[in-house]
Protein backbone atom coordinates (compact mmCIF):
# COMPACT_ATOMS: atom_id res chain seq x y z
CA UNK A 1 0.00 0.00 0.00
CA UNK A 2 1.21 3.47 -0.84
CA UNK A 3 -0.36 6.66 -2.20
CA UNK A 4 0.79 8.05 -5.54
CA UNK A 5 3.46 10.73 -5.00
CA UNK A 6 4.91 10.75 -8.52
CA UNK A 7 2.73 13.28 -10.32
CA UNK A 8 4.59 16.57 -11.03
CA UNK A 9 1.85 18.57 -9.29
CA UNK A 10 2.50 16.66 -6.06
CA UNK A 11 5.31 18.57 -4.34
CA UNK A 12 7.04 16.31 -1.83
CA UNK A 13 8.52 17.45 1.51
CA UNK A 14 12.28 17.29 1.82
CA UNK A 15 11.85 15.14 4.91
CA UNK A 16 9.59 12.15 4.27
CA UNK A 17 9.39 11.50 8.01
CA UNK A 18 8.13 15.03 8.77
CA UNK A 19 5.52 15.18 11.54
CA UNK A 20 1.91 15.80 10.52
CA UNK A 21 -1.21 16.46 12.60
CA UNK A 22 -4.93 16.23 12.03
CA UNK A 23 -7.21 18.24 14.34
CA UNK A 24 -10.85 17.27 14.86
CA UNK A 25 -13.69 17.26 17.34
CA UNK A 26 -14.51 14.19 19.43
CA UNK A 27 -17.42 13.08 17.23
CA UNK A 28 -15.19 12.93 14.16
CA UNK A 29 -12.58 11.01 16.14
CA UNK A 30 -15.14 8.37 17.12
CA UNK A 31 -16.29 8.18 13.48
CA UNK A 32 -12.67 7.59 12.47
CA UNK A 33 -12.27 4.76 14.97
CA UNK A 34 -15.56 3.18 14.00
CA UNK A 35 -15.05 3.36 10.22
CA UNK A 36 -11.28 2.72 10.21
CA UNK A 37 -11.25 5.10 7.27
CA UNK A 38 -10.12 8.60 6.40
CA UNK A 39 -12.81 10.95 5.13
CA UNK A 40 -12.14 12.88 1.91
CA UNK A 41 -14.26 16.02 1.46
CA UNK A 42 -15.24 17.45 -1.94
CA UNK A 43 -13.21 20.56 -2.67
CA UNK A 44 -16.05 22.79 -3.89
CA UNK A 45 -17.82 22.27 -0.55
CA UNK A 46 -15.07 23.99 1.47
CA UNK A 47 -15.73 27.45 2.93
CA UNK A 48 -12.90 29.03 0.93
CA UNK A 49 -14.39 29.92 -2.49
CA UNK A 50 -10.89 29.95 -4.01
CA UNK A 51 -10.24 26.27 -3.24
CA UNK A 52 -9.18 24.54 -6.46
CA UNK A 53 -9.75 27.61 -8.63
CA UNK A 54 -7.59 29.08 -11.36
CA UNK A 55 -5.55 32.27 -11.11
CA UNK A 56 -6.28 35.56 -12.85
CA UNK A 57 -3.51 34.83 -15.38
CA UNK A 58 -5.09 31.46 -16.20
CA UNK A 59 -8.49 33.08 -16.62
CA UNK A 60 -7.02 35.61 -19.05
CA UNK A 61 -5.36 32.74 -20.91
CA UNK A 62 -8.73 30.99 -21.26
CA UNK A 63 -10.28 34.20 -22.64
CA UNK A 64 -7.49 34.41 -25.24
CA UNK A 65 -7.73 30.71 -26.14
CA UNK A 66 -11.49 30.95 -26.55
CA UNK A 67 -11.20 33.99 -28.82
CA UNK A 68 -8.52 32.32 -30.94
CA UNK A 69 -10.48 29.08 -31.15
CA UNK A 70 -13.62 30.86 -32.32
CA UNK A 71 -11.65 32.82 -34.92
CA UNK A 72 -9.88 29.72 -36.28
CA UNK A 73 -13.20 28.13 -37.10
CA UNK A 74 -11.92 24.61 -36.43
CA UNK A 75 -14.07 23.90 -33.40
CA UNK A 76 -16.62 21.08 -33.29
CA UNK A 77 -20.02 22.45 -34.35
CA UNK A 78 -21.48 22.00 -30.86
CA UNK A 79 -18.72 24.21 -29.36
CA UNK A 80 -18.98 27.12 -31.77
CA UNK A 81 -20.13 30.31 -30.13
CA UNK A 82 -19.64 28.89 -26.66
CA UNK A 83 -16.01 27.77 -26.59
CA UNK A 84 -15.29 30.06 -23.61
CA UNK A 85 -18.05 28.31 -21.64
CA UNK A 86 -16.58 24.91 -22.55
CA UNK A 87 -13.11 25.91 -21.34
CA UNK A 88 -14.48 27.39 -18.13
CA UNK A 89 -16.54 24.27 -17.56
CA UNK A 90 -13.33 22.22 -17.75
CA UNK A 91 -11.61 24.58 -15.31
CA UNK A 92 -14.47 24.24 -12.80
CA UNK A 93 -14.72 20.48 -13.02
CA UNK A 94 -11.62 19.73 -10.95
CA UNK A 95 -13.01 21.27 -7.79
CA UNK A 96 -16.33 19.48 -8.24
CA UNK A 97 -14.86 16.03 -8.86
CA UNK A 98 -11.90 16.01 -6.44
CA UNK A 99 -11.79 15.14 -2.75
CA UNK A 100 -9.15 15.89 -0.14
CA UNK A 101 -8.06 14.79 3.31
CA UNK A 102 -5.95 17.48 4.99
CA UNK A 103 -3.15 17.36 7.58
CA UNK A 104 -0.86 19.99 9.11
CA UNK A 105 2.94 19.91 8.87
CA UNK A 106 4.48 20.79 12.24
CA UNK A 107 6.98 19.17 14.57
CA UNK A 108 4.82 20.12 17.55
CA UNK A 109 1.25 21.11 18.25
CA UNK A 110 -0.18 24.33 16.86
CA UNK A 111 -2.28 26.60 19.06
CA UNK A 112 -3.76 28.15 15.91
CA UNK A 113 -4.80 24.76 14.54
CA UNK A 114 -6.50 23.86 17.83
CA UNK A 115 -8.58 27.01 17.52
CA UNK A 116 -9.31 26.69 13.81
CA UNK A 117 -10.20 23.04 13.46
CA UNK A 118 -11.77 22.06 16.76
CA UNK A 119 -15.14 23.52 17.60
CA UNK A 120 -14.98 23.00 21.35
CA UNK A 121 -12.66 22.05 24.20
CA UNK A 122 -13.57 18.41 23.51
CA UNK A 123 -11.16 18.08 20.61
CA UNK A 124 -8.47 15.67 19.44
CA UNK A 125 -5.22 15.97 17.50
CA UNK A 126 -3.85 12.89 15.77
CA UNK A 127 -0.06 12.75 15.42
CA UNK A 128 1.51 10.92 12.51
CA UNK A 129 4.29 11.29 9.93
CA UNK A 130 4.18 12.01 6.22
CA UNK A 131 5.67 8.64 5.28
CA UNK A 132 3.15 6.85 7.51
CA UNK A 133 0.23 8.57 5.82
CA UNK A 134 1.73 7.81 2.41
CA UNK A 135 2.09 4.12 3.25
CA UNK A 136 -1.26 3.80 5.07
CA UNK A 137 -3.23 4.98 2.04
CA UNK A 138 -4.08 2.29 -0.53
CA UNK A 139 -2.15 2.09 -3.77
CA UNK A 140 -4.48 3.58 -6.42
CA UNK A 141 -4.76 0.28 -8.30
CA UNK A 142 -5.69 -1.49 -5.04
CA UNK A 143 -8.41 0.91 -3.95
CA UNK A 144 -11.18 -0.99 -5.71
CA UNK A 145 -13.00 2.24 -6.49
CA UNK A 146 -13.74 4.11 -9.76
CA UNK A 147 -11.41 6.97 -8.97
CA UNK A 148 -7.85 8.19 -9.49
CA UNK A 149 -5.74 8.22 -6.34
CA UNK A 150 -5.18 8.52 -3.48
CA UNK A 151 -2.38 10.94 -4.26
CA UNK A 152 -0.32 12.82 -1.68
CA UNK A 153 1.74 15.99 -1.59
CA UNK A 154 2.47 19.32 0.07
CA UNK A 155 0.26 22.31 -0.69
CA UNK A 156 2.03 25.35 -2.10
CA UNK A 157 0.85 28.95 -1.62
CA UNK A 158 0.63 31.40 -4.53
CA UNK A 159 -1.16 34.72 -4.99
CA UNK A 160 -4.01 34.02 -7.43
CA UNK A 161 -4.08 37.67 -8.48
CA UNK A 162 -0.35 38.24 -9.01
CA UNK A 163 1.18 34.86 -9.86
CA UNK A 164 0.44 32.34 -12.58
CA UNK A 165 -0.10 28.70 -11.79
CA UNK A 166 1.27 26.16 -14.28
CA UNK A 167 -1.50 25.57 -16.82
CA UNK A 168 -2.88 22.51 -18.52
CA UNK A 169 -3.11 20.23 -15.52
CA UNK A 170 -6.15 19.45 -13.39
CA UNK A 171 -4.18 18.85 -10.18
CA UNK A 172 -2.16 22.07 -10.02
CA UNK A 173 -4.99 24.36 -8.78
CA UNK A 174 -6.02 21.67 -6.31
CA UNK A 175 -2.58 21.63 -4.69
CA UNK A 176 -2.24 25.42 -4.43
CA UNK A 177 -3.84 27.90 -2.03
CA UNK A 178 -3.61 31.62 -1.40
CA UNK A 179 -0.77 32.94 0.82
CA UNK A 180 -3.29 33.96 3.51
CA UNK A 181 -3.61 30.24 4.31
CA UNK A 182 0.11 29.62 4.57
CA UNK A 183 -0.16 29.16 8.34
CA UNK A 184 -1.92 25.84 7.64
CA UNK A 185 1.27 24.29 6.17
CA UNK A 186 -0.99 21.72 4.60
CA UNK A 187 -0.31 18.14 3.68
CA UNK A 188 -3.05 17.06 1.27
CA UNK A 189 -4.22 13.63 0.15
CA UNK A 190 -6.28 13.83 -3.04
CA UNK A 191 -8.76 11.65 -4.94
CA UNK A 192 -10.31 12.43 -8.34
CA UNK A 193 -13.46 10.85 -9.78
CA UNK A 194 -13.16 11.27 -13.58
CA UNK A 195 -16.09 12.74 -15.45
CA UNK A 196 -18.00 10.60 -17.99
CA UNK A 197 -16.54 10.74 -21.48
CA UNK A 198 -19.56 12.59 -22.83
CA UNK A 199 -19.87 15.19 -20.08
CA UNK A 200 -18.88 18.13 -22.33
CA UNK A 201 -21.70 17.32 -24.72
CA UNK A 202 -24.16 16.59 -21.96
CA UNK A 203 -27.20 18.93 -22.14
CA UNK A 204 -26.82 19.71 -18.43
CA UNK A 205 -23.21 19.10 -17.27
CA UNK A 206 -23.98 20.45 -13.81
CA UNK A 207 -26.45 17.62 -13.30
CA UNK A 208 -23.57 15.13 -13.56
CA UNK A 209 -21.73 16.67 -10.64
CA UNK A 210 -24.92 16.97 -8.61
CA UNK A 211 -24.79 13.16 -8.39
CA UNK A 212 -21.23 13.12 -7.07
CA UNK A 213 -21.02 12.41 -3.32
CA UNK A 214 -20.06 15.12 -0.85
CA UNK A 215 -17.37 12.88 0.62
CA UNK A 216 -15.56 9.56 0.30
CA UNK A 217 -14.34 7.21 3.04
CA UNK A 218 -11.07 5.43 2.30
CA UNK A 219 -10.04 2.46 4.44
CA UNK A 220 -6.61 2.76 6.03
CA UNK A 221 -4.50 0.80 8.52
CA UNK A 222 -4.98 3.11 11.49
CA UNK A 223 -2.44 1.41 13.84
CA UNK A 224 0.32 2.00 11.30
CA UNK A 225 -0.77 5.60 10.78
CA UNK A 226 -1.46 6.98 14.27
CA UNK A 227 1.46 7.53 16.69
CA UNK A 228 -0.69 9.01 19.44
CA UNK A 229 -3.64 11.28 20.08
CA UNK A 230 -3.49 14.47 22.11
CA UNK A 231 -6.53 16.08 23.72
CA UNK A 232 -7.27 19.77 23.61
CA UNK A 233 -5.36 22.00 26.05
CA UNK A 234 -8.78 23.39 27.07
CA UNK A 235 -10.27 19.96 27.84
CA UNK A 236 -11.24 19.02 31.41
CA UNK A 237 -9.01 16.43 33.07
CA UNK A 238 -11.56 13.60 32.77
CA UNK A 239 -11.71 13.96 28.98
CA UNK A 240 -8.28 12.39 28.49
CA UNK A 241 -9.39 9.19 30.24
CA UNK A 242 -12.58 9.11 28.20
CA UNK A 243 -10.69 9.40 24.91
CA UNK A 244 -8.23 6.70 25.98
CA UNK A 245 -11.11 4.43 26.97
CA UNK A 246 -12.99 4.91 23.69
CA UNK A 247 -9.80 4.26 21.72
CA UNK A 248 -9.23 0.95 23.49
CA UNK A 249 -12.89 -0.06 23.18
CA UNK A 250 -12.56 0.19 19.39
CA UNK A 251 -9.52 -2.09 19.55
CA UNK A 252 -6.66 0.42 19.22
CA UNK A 253 -3.68 0.67 21.52
CA UNK A 254 -1.91 3.93 20.65
CA UNK A 255 -1.32 6.36 23.55
CA UNK A 256 -3.63 9.21 24.46
CA UNK A 257 -1.82 12.15 26.02
CA UNK A 258 -2.51 15.64 27.33
CA UNK A 259 -1.73 18.52 25.03
CA UNK A 260 1.74 19.96 25.47
CA UNK A 261 0.07 23.38 25.43
CA UNK A 262 -1.64 22.51 28.72
CA UNK A 263 1.69 22.50 30.58
CA UNK A 264 1.95 24.93 33.50
CA UNK A 265 4.60 27.71 33.56
CA UNK A 266 7.47 27.56 36.08
CA UNK A 267 6.51 30.86 37.73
Amino acid sequence: MSADTTHPALIQPSDQSASIWRYMDFAKYVALLRSKALYFFRIDKFDDPFEGTISRAEYEDIVARAKKGEQDGRLPPEWRGKYFDVLMQNARNGRRSCYVNCWHFNEGESEAMWRLYSQSSFAIAIKSRYCKLRDALPTPSESGRPHVGPMLGRVTYLDHFKEQLPTGNLLVPLMNKRPSFQHEQECRALIWIPEPDDYVLHPDPDAIFAKYPVGLSIDVDLPSLVEFTAVSPLAPSWFLESVADVTVRYGFQWPTIASSLAAKPYI
